[in-house]
């Protein structure tokens, strides 16, 4: 899949307050210098919900506050096409989190798959375009699971770039995926 001509947009409405997902990376790897202002970014994996999505919308609103929602395509459905078009609208950023979000097919043996990974990447793109529109282009995924979770994925991650993806991890959780300690 190659992103729409210029890359596409993944947000008109957010220049006064997005960031560019490879510095944030890039940055996540660092630890802060003395006196720089720390910055939180909220980020949701694995919708869009009728029933939590909207919840947490009105409560981002409420406070005023933006997140990234990385969202699996076959989540988006007739219900759900509306509240995704609402996360758009109310400014927030939303990147693919895979299609089917099916670890074995992602990583057998938990080694990377580069072609289903990029397959994933690829139908994921496709389902938001099909709300969202096709000039709408996400430019961030997150892996099912997390990058840091799964071996040999350089092929993918050199693929993904290819796309103009770039991966995301996160560097704090509410334990809420982390399993039973």
């Amino acid at each position: 899949m190659v992103p729409p001509a210029g890359n596409g947009q993944n947000h008109d409405a957010a220049d006064a307050y997005a960031y560019d997902a490879a510095a944030v990376r890039a940055k996540m790897s660092q630890t802060a210098a003395s006196g720089e202002p720390r910055v939180v970014f909220l980020t949701f994996d694995d919708g869009v919900n009728t029933t939590m999505t909207p919840r947490m919308l009105a409560t981002l609103k409420q406070y005023g506050v933006h997140a990234t929602f990385f969202v699996v395509g076959n989540t988006i459905t007739p219900p759900t096409a509306p509240i995704l078009r609402q996360e758009f609208a109310e400014g927030h950023a939303i990147g693919t989190h895979s299609f089917d979000h099916v670890y074995t097919t992602l990583y057998p043996g938990r080694q990377g798959s580069t072609a289903a990974i990029v397959k994933e990447a690829a139908d994921g793109v496709r389902a938001l375009q099909s709300v969202l529109g096709t000039g709408y282009y996400p430019k961030v995924w997150r892996y099912p699971g997390g990058h840091m979770s799964w071996q040999n994925l350089a092929g993918a991650d050199a693929a993904l770039r290819q796309m103009n993806l770039t991966w995301m991890d996160w560097n704090a959780a509410v334990g809420d995926a982390l399993g039973a300690a």
